[in-house]
């Protein structure tokens, strides 16, 4: 669901209004971005409306009145093993009191959210300025998850390939960074250029290989196509 705009002041890309036809709703294995709306930036749900939601991420959405720039839920909800990151402010999931319900676990919600093994987390998506959000091997969300999973992931790709289930839409399907084993070089880079993800590559191929010639636990550099020139000779 990618660059919905809400009609009305609720849900971007989706709004449950409740009644019949709002039972039993499911939502896995999907990505929200770029939604806009006031109320619920990607996903709106009436105090009458239920919905789970497994395995889905959402980034990038907003709602300019801080009501929920990813969701905003007043009714039953269930979310897990989720990612809710890069929204437009800290409050991507706005829940509105009332006697419906609310569960949300194993999820990464950027600015914390209450729950059992819910975290405050950057996921190190692979490079979402350009729409991939997959993880990178640093992410803290691989095998995070609770057991309840989908053979499949967004991609078609087989789920579990580590010790359990990743949190969000992709599945990670590389080798794992052990303790910040790979440095990313990017000069197009625009997160912290701490050289931990694409999003946050170093821009100088210099600092690369400064930090690993410092470093023991370094052992690969991935570098974006590009032309660098080392300044120092090792």
């Amino acid at each position: 669901f990618n660059k919905n705009i809400s009609s009305t002041e609720d849900g971007g890309a989706i709004a449950i209004f409740g009644g019949v036809s709002s039972r039993n709703n499911r939502i896995t294995n999907s990505l929200f971005t770029d939604n806009e709306s006031q109320r619920g930036g990607a996903i709106y749900l009436a105090k009458n409306g239920s919905v789970e939601i497994g395995n889905t991420t959402f980034a990038d959405n907003s709602a300019p009145s801080s009501k929920g720039s990813a969701v905003n839920a007043r009714g039953e909800l269930v979310l897990y093993n989720s990612i809710l990151f890069r929204n437009s402010d800290q409050n991507p999931l706005v829940i509105e009191e009332n006697e419906k319900e609310k569960f949300v676990t194993y999820s990464l919600i950027e600015g914390g959210f209450s729950g059992e093994q819910n975290i405050n987390a950057n996921p190190q998506f692979v490079n979402p300025a350009a729409g991939n959000y997959t993880l990178s091997p640093n992410s803290p969300a691989i095998d995070k998850g609770r057991s309840v999973f989908f053979p499949l992931d967004l991609s078609g790709q087989e789920r579990v390939n580590g010790e359990g289930v990743d949190l969000g839409a992709y599945d990670f399907q590389g080798t794992l960074s052990q303790g910040g084993s790979i440095l990313f070089v990017d000069a197009d880079a625009t997160g912290a250029n701490d050289g931990t993800s694409w999003e946050n590559a170093f821009l100088d191929l210099q600092d690369a290989l400064t930090e690993a010639r410092n470093s023991e636990e370094t052992k690969e550099i991935w570098v974006a196509k590009g032309t660098y020139t080392p300044s120092d000779e090792l």
